[in-house]
């Protein structure tokens, strides 16, 4: 194993020895926030935390509620068809906007919570005319716990929820059209009958929001090992004949509460855009870096309505294939990653993940996410192509970075 390698395993396996699990906003993602404060001082030139506040129980918290509302539809679909209409769109729209969209449509029903974005500065060796930034995030998920039990049948289960919420919600809404012209219930005991067959698998899902945080190793020790990397290798090129920016400031960026929603990386190229569009700036995104095979860059996110900026896609790609790794765009249909709300707010950003993204794996969100499941070769290579996209920028931006 290279010293490289070996550099970015220790992180994995120290952080998750040293701190273990972290929920969003929680005091062991605070821990590792301050670890990495104290590590980027020694090797950036300058150290930031951007403090904000949110409910990082109301992303998933929802579920239980939408499950209360979907049975009352099923109850009422047949007593009260148009009341079970309500209900079962409600349910519907409760999770669609609220865990699919990554909306905040009720996170005033949650308390408060703070979580601290650190950010480590590398600047360049001379005047700045551009800025990366190579960001992860710090928190580590909620156990789902159906996911871990169903194993191998995961995303079916997953997808026979989905399709459980919008069944009940345009059965309920035909029943209701179908009572009030008089033409009977057959419609609302249909879909009274098809929810209540599918409500064993709704309430099980409930114990998506468990108390138990799984160990993140994968999601997201694994990008943030390649961050701090990132500043180290970088520390070590300054003042010698390797290549080092001369033009490009390089940003080490920790997000907190990417489990919650994004709502950390929300809050933070909200308050950053202002800042950095001054200059021409660009993100990139580390997420899942567990293994060669599935090592993907995100053209598009379906959840949260994000399309990747084309550019870094097609860096991402070369640098890779240029290596031998054959990177191939992908899209997230289901969930999303940090780099949606950079992109959303206007920040050239993609998304790079070294998982599967077309099902879900054992170890997603669940106890599995440990770091004998980390592969180092994938922690390098996925250094080698950020650090051959700062190259690519410092050589394409041009003098003026245009």
């Amino acid at each position: 194993m290279t010293d490289t390698r070996a550099r970015m395993m220790a992180f994995v396996e120290d952080v998750f020895a040293a701190i273990g699990p972290r929920p969003a906003c929680s005091e062991a993602e605070g821990k590792l926030g301050d670890r990495l404060w104290a590590a980027w001082a020694s090797i950036c030139d300058a150290v930031e935390v951007h403090e904000f506040t949110c409910r990082p129980r109301a992303f998933l918290g929802v579920v239980p509620a939408a499950a209360a509302l979907y049975g009352l539809a099923v109850a009422f679909a047949i007593a009260a068809p148009p009341l079970g209409a309500v209900l079962g769109i409600s349910a519907f729209l409760l999770v669609f906007l609220q865990v699919y969209q990554f909306r905040e449509v009720a996170d005033r029903l949650f308390p408060p919570a703070v979580g601290r974005n650190v950010m480590g500065i590398v600047r360049p060796s001379g005047p700045v005319r551009r800025r990366l930034l190579v960001c992860a995030h710090q928190d580590s998920a909620w156990e789902v716990i159906p996911w871990y039990l169903l194993g191998r049948f995961a995303t079916a289960g997953t997808l026979g929820v989905a399709a459980a919420y919008a069944l009940v919600a345009l059965g309920t809404t035909v029943g209701a059209v179908a009572w009030m012209f008089g033409a009977g219930g057959a419609a609302s005991r249909a879909a009274a009958a098809a929810g209540a067959v599918l409500f064993p698998l709704v309430g099980a899902f409930t114990l998506i929001h468990a108390r138990t945080a799984v160990p993140g190793a994968i999601d997201d020790l694994s990008g943030l090992a390649v961050v701090d990397d990132v500043g180290r290798t970088l520390r070590e090129r300054r003042g010698d004949a390797t290549f080092f920016p001369r033009h490009t400031e390089v940003w080490l960026v920790a997000t907190s509460a990417e489990e919650a929603g994004l709502r950390g990386a929300r809050a933070l190229a909200v308050d950053l855009r202002p800042r950095v569009m001054t200059t021409r700036t660009y993100a990139v995104f580390l997420d899942a870096i567990a293994d060669l095979a599935h090592l993907k860059v995100v053209t598009r996110e379906w959840g949260p309505r994000a399309r990747h900026d084309e550019r870094l896609v097609a860096m991402v790609c070369e640098e890779g294939w240029a290596r031998g790794i054959p990177v191939q765009p992908a899209v997230i249909r289901f969930g999303g990653t940090d780099a949606a709300a950079f992109t959303r707010a206007g920040i050239p950003s993609v998304a790079i993940v070294g998982q599967a993204v077309d099902r879900l794996p054992p170890e997603y969100h669940t106890r599995l996410d440990t770091p004998d499941r980390v592969r180092p070769e994938a922690l390098e290579a996925t250094l080698a192509i950020v650090l051959g996209i700062l190259r690519r920028l410092e050589e394409a931006d041009g003098p003026a970075g245009s």
